[in-house]
């Protein structure tokens, strides 16, 4: 059994976790660099979040379609970079050590303090890719909904076996057009046809 003297500093056992932050200060946005992916952008805002502060990475929502579902995810728009408020002394050492985390932004041996006007704007470029990105589905689902093809109009194939013939639409179903090719009554996807407005 070890013994201890009065007045000996005993160091904290090795496996306990390190306090990444001290008593409360002054709020100040910093800027911390994850690592490249988007991924350990997430992990870092997560890990101030957990701590009750708030932290941000200019980011923009992308969609991945496959045959059976469509997933949205996060891309930064400014990868490397990683917004934080901090409410308490950072122990820098200790949130550079996280896996996620490869520095901090300095000026010489200090990190820089981004004064808030700043900060505002990043925020802002993340709702500004959001709107454009809405804008400009809302475009594309508009102008796919002008060119597709309608009961009683002729349509011309664009592309497929088919390509550049016109033929007089009977009916659409969902995503599907029906129409007569010769004698015979034909069914196909509208995605590879365009509405003729005459």
């Amino acid at each position: 059994m070890r013994e201890y003297q009065l007045g000996q500093i005993v160091p904290a056992p090795s496996n306990a976790p390190l306090d990444p932050f001290g008593p409360i200060c002054v709020p100040s946005w910093y800027c911390i660099l994850p690592k490249p992916t988007t991924k350990q952008h997430i992990e870092g805002r997560d890990f101030f979040r957990a701590h009750n502060m708030h932290s941000f990475f200019p980011s923009e929502e992308h969609t991945r379609r496959n045959r059976k579902s469509v997933t949205a995810y996060e891309k930064a728009v400014m990868p490397g970079y990683l917004f934080a408020q901090v409410l308490q002394w950072p122990r820098w050492d200790v949130i550079k050590a996280e896996k996620w985390c490869a520095g901090v932004f300095r000026v010489g041996e200090n990190p820089v303090v981004f004064p808030y006007p700043i900060i505002r704007h990043l925020q802002g470029m993340t709702v500004e890719s959001e709107r454009l990105r809405r804008a400009e589905d809302a475009l594309s689902a508009s102008m796919m909904d002008a060119a597709r093809p309608v009961a009683g109009k002729p349509a011309r194939f664009v592309s497929g076996p088919l390509q550049g013939v016109v033929v007089d639409v009977e009916s659409v179903r969902e995503a599907v057009a029906f129409f007569m090719l010769g004698d015979k009554r034909i069914s196909a996807d509208v995605a590879g046809m365009t509405r003729l407005d005459n």
